[in-house]
């Protein structure tokens, strides 16, 4: 499938159905992603002598791999931030979910 129309079809899917996470591992090729993405994160944090589990979600941009600035495919600077607000371990963080990053158009009545 063509990368514009897999990207594309993922668009409509999220714009005419409910939002679900989708598992990190069933991800498309880079190209048919879309560029903005909530992403779910676990990890831990060491603190009173245990290890804490943790759960964070947020907003990240994606990157292609090696790219500067890039980690686990994703904006550093959005990696860390999510990292910082859900209380984490960065060494400890993986990411396990995702889902595109769509908003309605507030003038389309139809996608209120």
């Amino acid at each position: 499938m063509p990368a514009q129309r897999a990207g594309e079809d993922l668009l409509e899917n999220c714009m005419t159905n409910e939002m679900k996470w989708i598992p990190i591992l069933q991800r498309p090729d880079i190209i048919e992603q879309p560029g903005r993405q909530f992403i779910r994160l676990e990890g831990l944090r060491y603190h009173s002598g245990a290890y804490w589990k943790r759960v964070w979600c947020g907003e990240a941009f994606v990157r292609r791999p090696g790219t500067e600035g890039e980690m686990f495919q994703y904006r550093e600077s959005d990696i860390r931030r999510l990292v910082e607000d859900g209380d984490m371990d960065i060494e400890t963080v993986e990411i396990t979910h995702w889902m595109p990053a769509v908003f309605p158009f507030l003038s389309d009545p139809d996608r209120r």
